[in-house]
Formats: structure tokens, sequence, C-alpha cells
């Protein structure tokens, strides 16, 4: 018979994680189950990186009960050490996940742009990390009237422009979370090979 588990499986790095209920035959089934879960894509994983890790299992329990107590009940198969130490669920991730993190990477990266397609870089010179505020009224939510140059204290989100060498900008993505804007314009410094600024106004006050 089978009975209720919970488990927590961490996946790309340690710091994301999700909570999975599952019905399984023992903890050894659970385990399996949850990783199998997050590696063909039944688990939000939010993919933001090009290195993953493979899955692994923190802790499970019987029941609906905290699996952070059940460290003891991991075998040893599904434990950090053991993910980490291996690439099989890797590569399977790889292929059983390219096409959703691609559109997921697309999405955080290009949002700016027509069918968050990637732009032609060879149309800029630098790009740019800026703080702006969006100055459209509640009536209007489609407009388009944003100011940029927006202190790190001012700012309601933050955008990578592309610089031309006239200086014209464009914008490539919009990032809410401060925590994430340096790491999505690195990225894309890394794919354009353009190199990347902060705007001052923005840097004066750190992100």
């Amino acid at each position: 018979m089978l009975k209720t588990f919970t488990a927590i499986a961490a996946f790309y790095d340690s710091d994301r994680r999700a909570r999975i209920v599952v019905e399984a035959e023992d903890f050894a089934d659970a385990c399996r189950k949850a990783v199998d879960m997050v590696d063909n894509g039944e688990v939000e994983t939010h993919v933001e990186t090009f290195d993953p890790t493979a899955t692994f299992i923190y802790g499970v329990v019987e029941g609906d009960a905290d699996p952070w107590g059940g460290a003891a009940n991991v075998p040893a198969e599904f434990s950090e050490a053991a993910a980490l130490g291996g690439s099989e669920r890797i590569e399977k991730r790889g292929a059983s996940r390219a096409d959703s993190a691609s559109s997921v990477t697309d999405a955080r990266l290009f949002n700016c742009c027509t069918g968050h397609a990637e732009p032609d870089w060879s149309r800029f010179t630098s790009l740019e990390l800026a703080g702006c505020r969006d100055l459209n009224s509640t009536d209007d939510p489609a407009g388009t009237m944003i100011a940029g140059g927006q202190s790190a204290g001012a700012a309601e989100f933050f955008t990578v422009y592309g610089r031309k060498a006239d200086g014209e900008a464009g914008a490539i993505t919009d990032i809410e979370d401060p925590r994430d804007a340096l790491a999505v314009a690195a990225e894309l410094g890394m794919r354009s090979r353009l190199p990347v600024t902060v705007s001052v106004t923005l840097a004066g006050e750190g992100v």
C-alpha cells in the first residue's frame, strides 16, 4: 500500500528547493519519485543558470510533517554528496528540460525584445544597467512613459540597455528583483561579449 511522503528537493544549486508530496512505498521510493518529478519538468524550478547541478533530497518524512527533520531518512544515493559527485541526472535533465529551460531563459534575458528573441549584438557597442520608474497612469497601462537614470532607492525596476555608437539606447530586458539585476547584466555581457557598465546614478547607492 502506498503512503504519503513529503520531501525537500534541491536543484541547480543548494538554494533552489521545492517541497514535494508524493505517494510512495517507502523513503527510497519517495526520494526517487521526487527527483524524477524535478528532472522530468513536473516541478517548477525557475531555471536561471547554465550550470546545473543534479537534483538531490535534503530530507524526507512520512505524512505532511516538516521534511527538514528527515535528513536521516534520505538514502545515500539521493544525498547531496552523491548527486554532486555524478552527472547522470544532470544529463537527463539537460535532455528533458532543454526547451523549457531555453524559453524561461529567453523570457528572463530578452523580455523587452520582440518575441523574446536575442538581439543583433553588432548594433551595440556596450551594455548598461540602469534603474527605472514607470510614469504611466493607472488608466493607461499600455503607455510607454518610463523614466530611466533612477537611483537604487527610487527605482521600481531595472533595465539592461544596449548602447549604440551614437549614444542611443535600446531596452533589452527588465528585471524587477534588484538582487537579480547584476546577475542578468553579467549574463548578457557574457552572451554579447560587450562591456557592461552600471549607470552612475544607480551605482551611487548600489543595487
